[in-house]
């Protein structure tokens, strides 16, 4: 040890002289002889290289005392090609009773804990080593070890961002009932893929009287990607019989597999097979979509990749020239539907709402949108202002103002499927999905089916497995008609967003963003 800060001193009870030394290790003979390995193994891993490297051990004082230490050792490399090791150490004795009564669970079942601040950025303040297995962080990887004290000052940087409203939500209702909630969401692993957790957040009082948030989580992503699985497999016997050429895109791993394909021999070799998204999509496209097509058609799908408001208008469909194996081009059309935050199904029809004349349309081609026919939806939707819905020019009286906002919700979604789960955390904002939200949300479902039903509109509204889904082909709306980007629409937007409902901030910050750049490059 050639250097022992003052604190050091204070909490051994030593003198600075006695420890700082260039040929023994007077520090060591202050270790606890039941944690000497522990602190070997420390030492040993940091004379590997450069890194981050941390252990928890006890130290004895000067006067007998015994205390509980975690040790975060900081190794580089200095000019002179030697390794200098750095130690912040944190005195943890007043933790120890809390956390040695869950050495049994940590021990017995792989359950992670974790406990953060209750500020408004919370911090982490304890993460146990199953956690850490969990979320796949490695003490002995530096890049590992620093994005993990980076997501210490910041718990949500372990959410992922689709997540973090709800996360956020849920931390404020416990926070107010000083009550525990249980659920599932996702985390973000070191590596950026989601892990998906089963567990229990409360709120307590520590030892120092303050105030913190404590969480016992169970890893349940195997089983969650088996019901995704399951899903899908009924999602694509469904769609396989509507849609021509079906694709599995996963934004949480980044790849895309080819599902089903309906006259696409030249596709079975690789079937099932996961691939680099980015890649493999620019090279069907680059194959197989008509040449005048394809920058519509990579625009398209970056703004998917980049979770960004479809620019496709009506119902986030895709027109585009596909070239066959003869070499014909056919007219196609292609839209996203959403299994769960991260997978979604690209689904592809060969001559799908193409004009009657038979020529091809692509993204920008206002004659190839669907319902720009002659016939006008009966339904119109209004969300530009407050939230309204029109059959044949008069109004819904909608009984129930949760299926209204349902409805809503459904509209704001742009085509996309829409999960019971999701759905609660819009319509009851401060309350966790469980049994009775469930329930109520169930009942709200059947209102709006049936408010549908007695205006003979419930085919605008697709249900699959529980998921609802608006069938935006079949109504006229001003946000779809605006997002098209066509002329006679531009005006459609004044600055105001189903103002009904306080969860359309987000979609009005993005219209509001879109205006302001239109505006910089069209200063007129």
């Amino acid at each position: 040890m050639t250097y022992a800060s003052k604190n050091l001193c204070d909490l051994l009870g030593v003198a600075a002289t006695e420890l700082e030394s260039s040929d023994t290790d007077a520090y060591a003979a202050h270790v606890h002889a039941d944690d000497q390995e522990v602190y070997a193994g420390l030492v040993a891993n940091a004379g590997e290289g450069p890194g981050t490297y941390s252990a928890q051990y006890r130290l004895v004082t000067a006067d007998g005392r015994m205390l509980h230490t975690n040790d975060t050792l900081t190794v580089e490399m200095t000019e002179e090609g030697e390794l200098s090791g750095y130690s912040v150490l944190a005195d943890i004795t007043e933790l120890t009773g809390e956390i040695g009564g869950l050495k049994f669970l940590s021990d017995t079942v792989p359950c992670g804990f974790i406990k953060y601040t209750c500020d408004t950025t919370p911090q982490v303040t304890y993460i146990n080593q199953k956690m850490l297995e969990i979320l796949g962080f490695s003490e002995k990887d530096r890049f590992s070890s620093e994005y993990l004290e980076m997501c210490k000052r910041n718990i949500f940087l372990l959410v992922p961002v689709e997540e973090r409203r709800r996360f956020g939500l849920y931390l404020k209702l416990v926070y107010r009932r000083e009550a525990p909630i249980a659920g599932e969401m996702a985390m973000l692993r070191s590596d950026g893929t989601p892990a998906y957790l089963f567990g229990w957040v409360t709120k307590t009082v520590n030892d120092q009287g303050v105030e913190e948030f404590q969480s016992v989580c169970m890893d349940v992503t195997e089983r969650h990607l088996d019901k995704t699985r399951r899903d899908a497999e009924r999602y694509l016997t469904a769609l396989s019989e509507a849609y021509d050429l079906i694709f599995e895109y996963d934004l949480g791993s980044c790849t895309v597999k080819y599902l089903f394909g309906r006259g696409f021999p030249e596709l079975q070799w690789v079937q099932g097979i996961p691939m680099k998204m980015d890649d493999v999509t620019d090279r069907w496209i680059a194959s197989t979509v008509d040449r005048q097509d394809r920058e519509a058609m990579r625009a398209f799908f970056s703004d998917f990749f980049q979770n960004k408001p479809m620019p496709s208008g009506r119902s986030s469909v895709i027109h585009f020239g596909m070239q066959s194996s003869d070499g014909e081009v056919r007219p196609c059309s292609g839209q996203f539907v959403k299994i769960d935050q991260f997978v979604s199904l690209f689904c592809c029809k060969r001559g799908a709402d193409v004009a009657s004349d038979g020529a091809k349309g692509n993204s920008s081609a206002e004659d190839a949108l669907p319902g720009d026919a002659d016939e006008v939806p009966r339904v119109q939707i209004r969300t530009f202002g407050f939230f309204d819905v029109f059959v044949d020019g008069k109004p819904i009286a909608f009984r129930n103002e949760k299926s209204k906002e349902l409805f809503a919700l459904l509209v704001d979604r742009r085509g996309g499927f829409v999960s019971s789960s999701e759905a609660i955390s819009f319509l009851w904002e401060d309350e966790p999905v469980s049994p009775v939200t469930l329930s109520r949300y169930r009942k709200v479902a059947l209102r709006l089916k049936n408010i549908l039903d007695e205006y003979a509109i419930s085919d605008v509204v697709e249900n699959v497995n529980g998921k609802r889904r608006l069938a935006t082909e079949k109504v006229s709306c001003d946000l779809y008609d605006y997002l098209s980007g066509r002329g006679e629409f531009a005006q459609l937007f004044k600055g105001s967003y189903l103002s009904n409902y306080s969860w359309g901030e987000t979609t009005l910050a993005g219209l509001l963003g879109d205006v302001s750049h239109a505006t910089d490059r069209n200063p007129s």
